[in-house]
């Protein structure tokens, strides 16, 4: 799932890489709050340039709490059709192997979520640089030390879910907290489950 609104920079990318996965039998869930969002006509045209690539724009917003991103994503929980669901920010750069690697860290049968912190790159401003900074040192470096010691947690850039593990009320639970991040953690250490 791929929450679009807007014309980000660099945008065509970053959505562009969701196509070039080396991975088999997968889907892309384009989710958009509104019928006119100026991303919509890019979303349109990167389907049709991949027909070999299961891909699908879902519109429309559910009002579940006060953090947009998951009202738009709202929708995609019921329509994914996989076992595993991954929601990827739209500025994120997925590398060819992205799919994979997320699958493969669920190979650990307790893994219930999976969560990995991006690398900050291409910044456009100042503002961009101190938040490349921050995540390419210090916040990477506070999630692999915290899993190291068992106090593992989500970071919103990438969130897999083992849909199996969770209700089909999923989102309402999520729109608990104002990020969606920090209601996985929660929910997760509320299972007692896994979360790499």
């Amino acid at each position: 799932m791929r929450p679009v609104c807007g014309l980000d920079f660099d945008v065509e990318t970053t959505l562009a890489s969701s196509f070039a996965q080396d991975y088999p039998d997968y889907e892309i869930l384009f989710c958009a709050p509104r019928a006119d969002d100026p991303v919509i006509p890019l979303v349109r045209r990167l389907m049709d340039e991949h027909p070999g690539v299961s891909a699908r724009l879902l519109i429309g917003e559910t009002q579940l709490s006060k953090n947009p991103k998951l009202n738009n994503m709202a929708k995609g929980w019921s329509q994914a059709t996989g076992e595993l669901v991954v929601f990827a920010d739209s500025n994120l750069l997925l590398p060819s192997d992205y799919c994979a690697r997320i699958a493969a860290a669920f190979a650990q049968a307790d893994a219930v979520v999976v969560s990995a912190p991006p690398v900050g790159d291409k910044a456009e401003s100042m503002f961009g640089e101190v938040e490349c900074a921050m995540l390419n040192t210090h916040a990477a470096r506070w999630q692999f030390a915290a899993s190291e010691v068992g106090l593992d947690f989500a970071q919103g850039k990438t969130l897999a879910f083992r849909r199996s593990a969770f209700s089909a009320e999923l989102m309402s639970e999520l729109a608990t907290e104002p990020a969606e991040d920090a209601a996985t953690t929660k929910i997760v250490r509320a299972k007692g489950a896994f979360l790499h």
